[in-house]
């Protein structure tokens, strides 16, 4: 009896300790469970509305104003102005800069080296100057505990301001007994809408993607960032993607700051990722070369 009651005894430890590990979920886990789990809008479109919501409301007697037709507030008006304070992110830097879309740019590669910081810009065709401008980083990302990173990005840029900007990371994570890993990445047409000596900015649309043993997924991204080069030899580097991947919203950001001798930088900063209910936030340190 004695014995039987042992056996049972460990069979139960051996279950709650199995249930608790169980609970010990990792981030990485959570990327995938939120990518590849249906929706939450399709859940909730599923769900049939409350009665209460069904009930017609009751029209409420509000003060009226007397208005001149020339001082009346329109629903055009409020468009309007939305669409003012949406595009403020991008005519507002383009204007801030100066640019006219007339003037050619070129990035230079090594930066603080000649009279611009950062890029030469001329009205004459005839000028001849590098026709691709290229840059390479490779960067690690730690949380100070078990999650970490190892990518990259390449941005490759033309004259006429469009360009290519892509992504890759290999994630690991250590968990109890064990590992776990995925890649995530992305894709991104770009266009250097606003620039000058001092400052770039990009803007574009792309895909995210996640690869690992199990298969890949999708999702699509949009991408704004700027590069500020505010005094020899700092360099400031900002850049956010918003979008989805799978079933999930992704919404990432990546803050720098770097020392630049000749073509190269080294940099560090904060790196912000948020993939559905998965938190990927950790300290990002690297170095990039331009050519």
């Amino acid at each position: 009896m004695r014995g039987a009651w042992r056996n049972s005894w460990w069979l139960v430890l051996a279950a709650a300790l199995v249930a608790g590990s169980g609970l010990r979920a990792g981030e990485l886990d959570q990327v995938r469970e939120s990518v590849r789990s249906p929706s939450e809008s399709s859940a909730s479109e599923a769900t049939p509305p409350s009665r209460e919501r069904e009930k017609p409301r009751r029209a409420r007697s509000e003060p009226r104003f007397e208005c001149d037709d020339d001082d009346r507030w329109t629903d055009s008006d409020g468009l309007k102005l939305t669409g003012v304070l949406i595009a403020s992110p991008f005519w507002l830097p383009h204007l801030a800069l100066d640019d006219t879309f007339l003037n050619h740019g070129y990035v230079v590669a090594a930066p603080y080296e000649d009279a611009s910081a950062a890029m030469l810009t001329t009205a004459d065709p005839d000028v001849r100057m590098p026709a691709v401008f290229g840059r390479l980083q490779l960067d690690t990302l730690t949380d100070f505990g078990d999650l970490g990173r190892v990518g990259g990005n390449a941005l490759i840029e033309v004259p006429q301001r469009f360009g290519v900007d892509t992504s890759f990371g290999y994630w690991h994570e250590r968990l109890d007994g064990g590992s776990n890993a995925l890649w995530l990445g992305d894709f991104n047409l770009v266009y250097r809408f606003a620039q000058s000596s001092r400052a770039q900015f990009r803007a574009g649309l792309g895909t995210n993607w996640l690869a690992d043993d199990r298969g890949a997924d999708f999702g699509v991204n949009f991408t704004y960032g700027f590069d500020f080069f505010p005094a020899k030899p700092w360099v400031m580097t900002q850049t956010f993607d918003m979008g989805t991947l799978g079933s999930a919203s992704l919404a990432r950001s990546q803050t720098t700051v770097g020392i630049v001798r000749h073509q190269w930088e080294l940099f560090t900063g904060l790196e912000l990722t948020r993939i559905g209910r998965a938190d990927l936030t950790g300290w990002t340190n690297g170095v990039r070369v331009r050519f």
